[in-house]
């Protein structure tokens, strides 16, 4: 008698196994009805099955790639019931993510027996106006502050990760570099993003709270970057902070001072090493009067960060503070350490990696002591 068992399982002495013949079932992925804009052919399918050995998960294919060109049906047939994945992707991504494309992948049930038909799961291209939806609008700007036109703005949903299930309509700047999405989905944070001359992308990050105050939020994306120059820079925006007492600020409480700012987390090993010279510093220097050393934490895990103070409670030169991610409208990408010089007016006067700080301040009218 021929039959299947729909699990893995390993022979042993005193193991009883019920077969049950003629129950193979039938796989369909229905790709026959595909909407308007959503790019899905040619594609991609496959059925995984996940098998554990220990420690161990491997997913394997039930078939192989089955490659579809033109609006169909994928049947696979002789399939034993159970736990599978359904993995569908455009074969070749676009070049841009402006147009939604196909990426299914969940978690199904094989019923033994019968035909299992499943249909494709395409993106959502949010056209419907809620109750609350509110808008976004910017400028784009290339480094001399001259609005860019004609430049293509995508805004895709972040939850951790770009999540392609959740598409609005690209946007294209007008003569004024000006652009505008209508009627967003306020329950989401977003990646704001626009590709730059080398094909990669610029992002600025539209979190929760910034919809909580106002129903359009304004953002400035600038296209390249300045130059250094002696000449003071634009003020630093304003960032969300949690102090290390468990109170909540932003940067302008300092405005008035010069601020040096240490940007730093708990994973980075030269930041690690580089806060205890920064601590000296400040204690070099605590004789100036004006003068704050600002250690900004940007850990994921606030945990992180509070475990790190409580167990270096020498580092108490430093005014610490940890950049708030659901309050600030972007995300930190330079690579650390990285520090940044701001006068009493605001404006910026160095930033970068590897600052000599006693020189910087000595530009300011502000003189180190010796060690």
């Amino acid at each position: 008698m021929y039959g299947f068992l729909s699990e893995p399982f390993v022979a042993r002495d005193g193991l009883t196994c019920r077969f049950a013949p003629g129950m193979l079932a039938v796989f369909e992925y229905d790709m026959r009805d595909i909407p308007d804009g959503i790019l899905s052919l040619p594609a991609s399918v496959f059925l995984l099955k996940s098998y554990t050995d220990g420690e161990r998960e491997t997913n394997l294919s039930w078939g192989g790639n089955r490659e579809i060109k033109k609006p169909g049906v994928v049947r696979i047939k002789g399939i034993a019931g159970g736990k599978y994945q359904i993995s569908a992707q455009l074969q070749q991504s676009p070049a841009g993510m402006h147009q939604p494309f196909l990426r299914d992948y969940r978690d199904i049930v094989i019923k033994p027996g019968v035909v299992n038909r499943f249909k494709q799961e395409f993106p959502t291209i949010d056209t419907t106006v809620e109750p609350g939806d509110v808008s976004v609008e910017g400028q784009i700007i290339d480094s001399k502050g001259k609005p860019l036109k004609r430049k293509l703005v995508i805004l895709i949903p972040q939850e951790g990760e770009l999540s392609f299930d959740l598409y609005y309509s690209a946007q294209e700047t007008d003569e004024r570099g000006m652009f505008k999405f209508v009627d967003v989905d306020p329950k989401h944070q977003y990646a704001l993003m626009h590709k730059k001359r080398d094909g990669t992308y610029i992002s600025r990050y539209v979190t929760k709270d910034a919809f909580v105050h106002t129903d359009a939020v304004h953002v400035v994306m600038a296209d390249g970057r300045k130059k250094v120059s002696d000449q003071p820079k634009a003020m630093i925006e304003d960032l969300a902070l949690r102090w290390s007492d468990g109170s909540e600020g932003c940067l302008s409480e300092l405005q008035g001072k010069t601020v040096v700012i240490d940007v730093w987390a708990t994973w980075c090993v030269p930041c690690r090493r580089q806060l205890p010279e920064v601590n000296a510093l400040a204690n070099r220097t605590s004789g100036l009067d004006g003068l704050v050393f600002l250690a900004v934490n940007i850990d994921a895990v606030h945990e992180s960060w509070e475990g790190y103070l409580e167990d270096h409670p020498e580092l108490d030169a430093l005014r610490h503070g940890r950049l708030d991610p659901k309050k600030n409208s972007f995300s930190f990408k330079q690579p650390l350490p990285y520090q940044v010089i701001i006068d009493k007016d605001g404006a910026i006067r160095a930033a970068g990696n590897g600052l000599d700080l006693k020189a910087e301040l000595s530009k300011l009218g502000l003189s180190v002591p010796a060690a």
